[in-house]
């Protein structure tokens, strides 16, 4: 019985190349990796789309999907910054000048 190595470990496929979706599916079945999602990168991703057993994320998904998430990242950088202002303006009483530079604090 032979031994072999099974490896659980998901993968990814990232298709960045111009090849049509004929050739991804091709390469696709000989590989011995099994994917379990892809992100297709192709201008060509909406009119000669590819077909596997696993997800397709197309470029134009991605992007509708940065686009709905744009609100809650400002908010969020909203909030960020404000609490940056915050912990600045409550440490600015203690700031320390030295206009000699790095030799007073070793004298």
């Amino acid at each position: 019985m032979a031994n072999s190595i099974v490896d659980d470990r998901e993968t990814a496929l990232v298709i960045a190349a111009p090849l049509s979706a004929a050739e991804i599916e091709e390469w696709i079945s000989l590989q011995t990796t099994r994917f379990v999602k892809a992100l297709d990168l192709r201008g060509e991703a909406e009119t000669d789309p590819v077909h596997a057993p696993f997800p397709i994320v197309r470029l134009s998904e991605l992007f509708a999907a940065l686009k709905d998430d744009r609100p809650r990242l400002t908010a969020r950088v909203a909030s960020a910054q404000a609490e940056i202002k915050a912990a600045a303006q409550k440490l600015t009483p203690q700031a320390q000048f030295r206009p000699f530079g790095w030799e007073d604090l070793c004298a």
